[in-house]
């Protein structure tokens, strides 16, 4: 393998962490390619033969948010190598990675290896608080480390993990709404340079399009002034469904 390449939509910059440590275990040589701003984005990629490719997108309601389907379809893999990663909220990450696997294959990757790791929820910094932390990024490069050992021991006959998941996928959640704007708001306007959607007024960042927002709360996380919340009712009775029965830390699940 002369290089790896990275890509991953990343909003809140847990999965980019991940995907780099990943691609840090298999190969020095980087190529990054941040799939995050999708408004902006509308790149083609072409990833060589004799290359490898690690992919990874967060989880949204146990699927691959859909708001990054068309850019992953603009991957050519032209029968390299894949590593499908995605990063939940230690909740569970349901069809995602089998979503994604799936995806890799249509874009004509061999799919050798997957894995699900951690990070901290987007809706509350108390569940898996810090995450993906220091023991997550380590198993993280060790096992882009079996990967580079798969390869290297079973050249001529690579085999496809098994992946858990359903098909059909879970439905996916049809619910809108936002974060919005607090009194402690001081307009300093990083939320909206960080929406990957551009679904923030830059003006006047309390103004919000609905339709657009996608959830991911890097808004909320970005805010050193706790000057953005989450006020939709359904939302704060999941908030306290996760910090009920989901504090108990998980760890990743690799598939090889």
């Amino acid at each position: 393998m002369s290089k790896v390449q990275c890509f991953y939509f990343s909003p809140t910059s847990n999965t980019k962490k991940i995907v780099e440590a990943v691609a840090s275990g298999i190969c020095e040589e980087k190529i990054e390619n941040d799939l995050t701003f999708v408004d902006k984005n509308l790149d083609q990629y072409v990833v060589d033969s004799n290359e490898i490719a690690v992919i990874g997108v967060p989880v949204y309601g146990g699927r691959v948010p859909e708001v990054i389907l068309d850019s992953l379809k603009r991957i050519k893999g032209n029968g390299a190598y894949a590593v499908a990663v995605v990063t939940y909220g230690n909740r569970a990450y349901e069809d995602s990675l089998l979503e994604l696997k799936n995806i890799l294959v249509e874009q004509n990757f061999k799919v050798v290896a997957a894995g699900a790791f951690i990070g901290e929820h987007s809706y509350t910094k108390k569940v898996a608080t810090n995450r993906p932390d220091e023991l997550d990024l380590k198993k993280a490069i060790d096992f882009g480390k079996d990967v580079v050992a798969k390869i290297k021991t079973n050249t001529n006959n690579i085999t496809e993990p098994s992946i858990p998941g359903n098909y059909p996928y879970k439905e996916r959640s049809k619910r809108i709404f936002s974060p919005h704007g607090n009194r402690k708001c001081v307009y300093c306007r990083r939320c909206p340079v960080v929406c990957p959607v551009g679904a923030i007024d830059m003006r006047k960042p309390d103004i919000v399009d609905e339709d657009k927002c996608i959830h991911c709360c890097a808004c909320i996380k970005v805010c050193s002034f706790n000057g953005r919340e989450l006020l939709d009712e359904w939302v704060i009775e999941k908030i306290k469904m996760l910090e009920t029965n989901c504090i108990d830390r998980k760890e990743p699940e690799i598939f090889i």
